[in-house]
């Protein structure tokens, strides 16, 4: 329970210039648009009064109600009450994706959306989360995040919120960034592959693939001998450009089988 509490606390941007641009940034005129985590629907407003449509996903019940008010106003706003992590959006096609995001699903929100059909996202992130997104090889900072972000999306910084625009203040800043999907989606190995190689980034590559075996349904002495084997063995994961990760995973998936 309080984990599912500490899920649903948000702090909602409040400063109505940075919403402004927000929202022009996303250009929503004439576009079908989905906005995750409508929060007090301040974003909401904007969004409605511009886009074809807006479909607005809310997981908190109590802001739910405080959004319902906004149906009479907007024929063309959609509110759904659910958990965007869990909603089925197979077969649904999106202009426009944009969200506040809270910070403790930024991780989840992000990985959704590299398996999901729309043509651009413009979020609101924590600073922190954006520099690790776009962090490059040999940047410690480099992760699971970083390739699965850079693989599936173009990836600009559109600009810098100050914590003081949020409501209640958090203690960080954070940044708004577009993002548009590339022709690419990983295959589950692939997924799979990246996940396990960044479990120990630091580690070389080789005694990474080993320590995550299970990951793949075999024995460490199995991945030993084949993970051993890779032209990249010695590396270290954090170091690795992204096409050389394809690579390894390709490589490692033909030496298993």
């Amino acid at each position: 329970m309080k984990a599912h509490a500490k899920r649903l606390g948000q702090n909602f941007l409040s400063d109505v210039r940075v919403l402004n641009r927000e929202v022009d940034y996303a250009k929503p005129d004439s576009k079908l648009v989905l906005e995750v985590g409508a929060g007090d629907g301040r974003l909401t407003r904007l969004l409605a009064s511009r886009a074809k449509k807006v479909v607005a996903v809310e997981v908190d019940k109590r802001l739910v109600q405080r959004l319902l008010p906004l149906l009479v106003e907007f024929e063309n706003l959609e509110i759904i009450h659910a958990d965007f992590l869990e909603l089925d959006l197979k077969g649904k096609h999106f202009d426009l994706v944009i969200s506040n995001v809270p910070y403790s699903i930024s991780a989840p929100l992000l990985f959704k959306l590299t398996g999901m059909n729309f043509t651009r996202a413009v979020l609101c992130l924590q600073k922190e989360f954006v520099d690790r997104m776009l962090a490059k090889p040999s940047d410690r900072k480099r992760s699971r995040l970083s390739v699965m972000s850079q693989l599936h999306f173009d990836i600009w910084g559109l600009e810098k919120v100050p914590h003081r625009a949020f409501k209640p203040s958090p203690k960080v800043d954070s940044a708004i960034i577009e993002l548009r999907k590339k022709n690419f989606t990983a295959t589950e190995f692939q997924a799979n592959f990246i996940n396990a190689l960044f479990q120990h980034k630091k580690k070389r590559v080789a005694n990474s693939l080993v320590d995550s075996a299970h990951m793949f349904g075999r024995s460490k002495q199995e991945v030993k001998k084949v993970a051993n084997s890779l032209s990249l063995a010695d590396e270290r994961a954090f170091r690795l450009t992204n096409e050389q990760i394809l690579k390894l995973a390709l490589d490692f998936r033909d030496a298993l089988n």
